[in-house]
């Protein structure tokens, strides 16, 4: 994903009203500096990725 797309969508979405592409990176620019490294993950329990071993049923109470 590159800025410049991440632009044209947001453009897309909000027509007229849409930063124009330099005031953007600069809204963005100034965003990304305020958030903390992380390293975002998403997945779904049971998912391929996991293997059988790792598996493990956990009782609920």
């Amino acid at each position: 994903m590159t800025l410049q797309l991440l632009w044209a969508e947001y453009a897309a979405r909000h027509g007229e009203r849409a930063y124009r592409y330099t005031q953007f990176c600069h809204h963005y620019r100034e965003w990304r500096a305020r958030q903390k490294r992380s390293l975002r993950q998403q997945h779904r329990a049971w998912s391929p990725g996991i293997p059988p071993q790792h598996r493990k049923l956990v009782a609920v109470r």
